[in-house]
């Protein structure tokens, strides 16, 4: 399976990347929401983590978008600082697997990939 980890905040994204790397071969980073895009056409995810708010004028809801359109069966996690709620409206339609407010445990990321190892 392939993962595509899409987070501004470098430690974070270093941190979910090491987490991933014991259930992935396969796992890309974009620290933007524009090398997000270009890396779901190139890697086609399975699995796409993205936090919601990006430092840009797309946000994480955009890539989520764009890596369902290209692939539905594509599992998404959303990753906030942000109101949960407020997420969840603007995403009800996408079928998101689960969201995880920040700051969250490690071990509840292992929780989240084993979840979709499992279910895939």
């Amino acid at each position: 399976m392939n993962l595509l980890i899409v987070e501004d905040d470098r430690s974070v994204r270093s941190a979910l990347k090491k987490v991933a790397s014991h259930y992935f071969d396969n796992i890309e980073t974009a620290d933007s929401p524009v090398a997000a895009i270009i890396s779901v056409d190139t890697v086609a995810p399975s699995v796409l983590v993205t936090d919601w708010n990006l430092d840009s004028e797309l946000s994480g809801v955009d890539v989520a978008c764009y890596a369902r359109n290209e692939n539905p069966n594509c599992s998404i996690v959303f990753i906030t600082g942000k109101s949960l709620p407020l997420l969840k409206e603007k995403t009800k339609n996408l079928g998101v697997h689960t969201y995880l407010a920040k700051p969250f445990s490690l071990s509840s990321i292992k929780h989240v990939f084993e979840e979709i190892l499992y279910a895939n």
